[in-house]
């Protein structure tokens, strides 16, 4: 009988070889994510059972971390924040006044 060590499931599968049907199936979920496995079996050129299991070999090889949905910011009516750290060689009234008026 042989033995067979056995990975613990919280560790990833080591990533699969990449091949051109590969590439072409992350180039079109990284587009677009909500792509049925129907779908992207027709823009890859593959059956959609061939489709699901490379899909499901690239997740378990760690290739596919999330799948997740852009918001348009703008649509939304939400602006930008910026935090930016200034650090000053010397803290007198005068160096804090300069920065505040080359901010603004």
């Amino acid at each position: 009988m042989c033995a067979t060590k056995v990975r613990p499931s919280s560790e990833p599968a080591a990533p699969p070889e990449l091949d051109r049907t590969d590439r072409a199936i992350l180039r079109a979920l990284q587009r677009d994510a909500s792509l049925s496995n129907v779908a992207l079996a027709a823009k890859v050129h593959l059956s959609p059972a061939a489709c699901l299991r490379r899909v499901d070999r690239l997740k378990r090889g760690g290739l596919l971390r999330a799948t997740v949905a852009l918001l348009d910011a703008k649509a939304l009516g939400l602006g930008m924040l910026v935090a930016i750290g200034v650090v000053l060689d010397r803290s007198t009234p005068e160096s804090f006044a300069a920065v505040a008026e080359a901010a603004v």
